[in-house]
């Protein structure tokens, strides 16, 4: 057994490659955060390179041994680890154990859960081709015990807790701000597949109006669906469903941000006679010809830099907490939705979203609706302009200075398809996420427009 605990000697040198790598060019290009998680990758590709050799140069006898050596290994390795970083470079135990909190993404424990695993693995591998079925349910619970460690939130499905309307056999997840006598101002969120949480700034305006915010079908808090019911058309008549069921019977008002301003758009043209006066702030497509531009500057704006940070949220998959199924496409959704990027392309300069601003995204939405059009633009062939020309109440656009579909897009390709009563308002140095990040003046803004 002296032999493989020498053997474990050079996977600190290995070890110390790999961190070297990590400071000098991950951290460099992709940030702290997601070079720790890629050299999380590197070492484990390479302490399993080193590993195979040393198995197939000394071959245990048996399984236990193997396990043995993993064992060992797995104690030297965390001994060595915390000890020399603990009396050798005198970090505190918060820092050295930093590494090792999966909820802030850090995955680190992965290698030592390689380090424990990989001789055993190694040794089936070259005793019989295949693990036999006995062998993996014996791992099975120990693997199982290492995932489902982040918990996203629960759906109205699963938690009677949260607030919702039921409606047509549904479960919208909502929350209601002022009096039920007051005129409804019903606020549609953006997406396809976010939440409602990042537009509560507009609860203010509950001293004059009932404020109602839904989660949209098969996003946010509200129940997952088959992706069969995730259409655009079916958003319509989920918020025509909402408008009959908050109304009694009068004109509400709305206020539709991105996606939202799309659905409110395709509203007013479906049903023009059940609102009075609607916002619309940055639609990013109306139809086929705005889908085309808005998707053409959408694939400009992604970078090297969004691809890695979809890989490192996907390596996480694994270790989301399932219930009703979607957690996990769902987590990573969400995480790149809060990433929060200062600047352009959709931000001013110095301006970001607050942290955690979606709760929890619908990843089902998305894939169903935004993501072939984002494919093939053609694939988005509604109109939802079409008939809008038959409303007759107020509408205001907002556009902001900054974001890429901002006030210049929109003077030109949305603005002419819509009524000639539309007023558009530039949002100086203002982004996309204006109704977030200004909250001051949308609502003195939209307060304005909607008084008699």
């Amino acid at each position: 057994m002296w032999k493989y605990v020498i053997a474990w000697i050079p996977l600190v040198f290995i070890a110390i490659v790999n961190g070297a790598l990590r400071e000098i060019y991950y951290t460099s290009h992709v940030g702290e955060l997601a070079a720790h998680q890629l050299s999380t990758v590197s070492g484990i590709f390479l302490f399993g390179v080193y590993i195979g050799l040393v198995m197939r140069r000394w071959p245990p006898r048996t399984g236990g041994a193997s396990v043995m050596i993993g064992l060992i290994w797995l104690a030297l390795t965390i001994i060595f680890e915390f000890g020399f970083g603990r009396y050798v470079r005198g970090l505190s135990w918060s820092v050295l154990l930093h590494d090792y909190n999966l909820l802030a993404g850090r995955v680190w424990v992965l290698v030592l859960v390689w380090v424990a695993l990989a001789p055993y693995l190694f040794y089936r591998l070259q005793t019989k081709p295949v693990i036999e079925q006995d062998a993996i349910q014996r791992i099975a619970p120990f693997l199982f015990g290492l995932i489902s460690w982040i918990q996203m939130p629960r759906t109205v499905q699963l938690d009677d807790a949260l607030p919702y309307a039921e409606i047509n056999g549904y479960k919208f997840h909502t929350e209601i701000f002022g009096s039920a006598e007051s005129t409804p101002v019903i606020v549609v969120h953006g997406g396809p597949g976010g939440d409602y949480d990042y537009l509560k700034p507009l609860r203010n305006q509950s001293k004059d109006y009932r404020v109602i915010f839904y989660d949209q079908r098969g996003t946010g808090l509200s129940p997952r669906v088959d992706k069969k019911s995730l259409t655009l058309e079916q958003n319509l008549d989920d918020l025509n469903a909402i408008v009959e069921h908050f109304s009694s019977g009068r004109k509400v008002k709305l206020i539709g941000h991105s996606w939202g301003g799309m659905l409110v758009a395709g509203y007013l043209s479906k049903y023009p006679e059940k609102a009075s006066q609607a916002v619309i702030v940055e639609p990013g497509m109306l139809y086929p010809e705005s889908a085309r531009a808005c998707v053409k500057i959408m694939k400009q704006s992604l970078s090297i830099a969004d691809a890695l940070a979809l890989a490192r949220y996907v390596l996480m998959y694994p270790f989301i907490s399932k219930e009703d199924g979607h957690e996990g496409y769902d987590y990573v959704m969400t995480k790149l939705l809060n990433r929060n990027k200062p600047g352009p392309p959709y931000q001013c300069a110095g301006q970001a979203m607050p942290p955690d601003t979606i709760k929890r995204a619908g990843y089902g939405a998305f894939s169903t609706m935004m993501k072939p059009v984002m494919d093939n633009p053609d694939a988005f062939t509604d109109d939802l302009t079409k008939r809008i020309s038959r409303y007759r109440g107020d509408l205001m656009m907002i556009s902001s200075e900054c974001s890429l579909i901002g006030y210049a897009y929109q003077q030109k390709y949305h603005l002419p398809k819509l009524p000639a009563q539309t007023v558009h308002v530039k949002a100086q140095g203002m982004g996309h996420n204006l109704l977030t990040l200004n909250p001051d003046w949308s609502l003195q803004t939209i307060a304005t427009f909607f008084k008699p």
